[in-house]
């Protein structure tokens, strides 16, 4: 909403058209944290507003040309999504690893359990792979493997899913 601290640090960013790019990336690396460990109130917000704020700061970040950031915001998003619909729909987030030792399912297994669950189909399940590897592209620094209309395209795409695939 208006009110909350990533609407008011977008906003004043976008009053001085040249924010500091610092201030860019430390609002994204809290966001991403908040996002990927649910320290988001998710009971006092509707998740679709949130989503769509974090998507709208990616689409900000985008049209200044930050395509690297939009895409790491984008897939944070994503797999925020994800867990959210795997929990709605009853699909656990752990597991036992080979040592029997509790860990976070990875996302991927997620999006095929979602589809196997018949959440979605085969091919949102192939679009979500896609989607979840050019995250990983953008949050592991491999800047020069998609350009800054693939992740337009990537936007556009995740907010169609997330209405299509409410959680």
């Amino acid at each position: 909403g208006e009110n909350h601290s990533f609407a008011k640090s977008t906003h004043n960013l976008r009053a001085t058209d040249n924010g500091d790019f610092s201030q860019i990336f430390a609002m994204i690396k809290t966001l991403i944290y908040e996002i990927e460990n649910d320290k988001i109130d998710y009971q006092s917000l509707a998740r679709s507003e949130i989503f769509r704020d974090y998507l709208d700061m990616a689409e900000h970040l985008l049209e200044k040309t930050y395509k690297d950031a939009a895409a790491v915001i984008i897939g944070s998003t994503l797999e925020a999504h994800l867990k959210k619909l795997a929990q709605k729909n009853g699909i656990a987030l752990e597991a036992p690893n080979n040592s029997g030792k509790i860990k976070a399912k990875a996302t991927e297994t997620l999006n095929s359990e979602l589809m196997t669950a018949n959440v979605y189909s085969d091919l949102d399940l192939k679009n979500v792979t896609a989607w979840l590897d050019l995250r990983n592209k953008a949050a592991h620094g491999h800047y020069n493997e998609y350009d800054q209309k693939q992740i337009k395209i990537f936007l556009q795409s995740v907010r169609a899913f997330i209405e299509r695939n409410p959680a």
